[in-house]
């Protein structure tokens, strides 16, 4: 009787390790890799926090792009013209990189002395293929 049991017991342990193996693979290669907008508003949604480490974030979304010149002024711009929503403001210190969302957008986030400040997670609650994800 115990021996009619082993099967079954085995195939469902087998089942289970493959569907653990199948998620990883999803999260960790297909999801990045072709659904890169859904995937980022996922992470920006439910890992990344204000006060994350420059490292912590680089380590879910992948490096980032530093802005310099041009592309740091039109953020700084864009702060000081929108300050509710970025209730930590801008120093001269702070730093910016763009993070890929697809083939042409880009989520940029805003650090001061290697922490992550203006990132509001619940801005990415909702994933709208429709709307952009990000500054551009």
């Amino acid at each position: 009787m115990r021996s009619k049991k082993l099967p079954v017991v085995l195939a469902a342990f087998v089942g289970v390790l493959l569907l653990i193996a199948g998620t990883k693979a999803y999260h960790g290669w297909f999801m990045p890799t072709f659904h890169r907008a859904e995937y980022m508003h996922l992470r920006l949604h439910q890992d990344v926090r204000d006060g994350d480490s420059q490292a912590r974030v680089d380590a879910l979304l992948g490096p980032g792009e530093r802005l310099d010149g041009e592309q740091r002024t039109s953020v700084q711009n864009f702060i000081r013209k929108y300050p509710e929503g970025n209730p930590a403001g801008l120093e001269d210190r702070d730093t910016f990189f763009g993070y890929p969302v697809g083939k042409k957008s880009r989520v940029i986030l805003q650090y001061r002395q290697d922490r992550l400040v203006n990132h509001n997670h619940a801005d990415f609650a909702n994933y709208d293929p429709q709307e952009p994800v990000a500054l551009r």
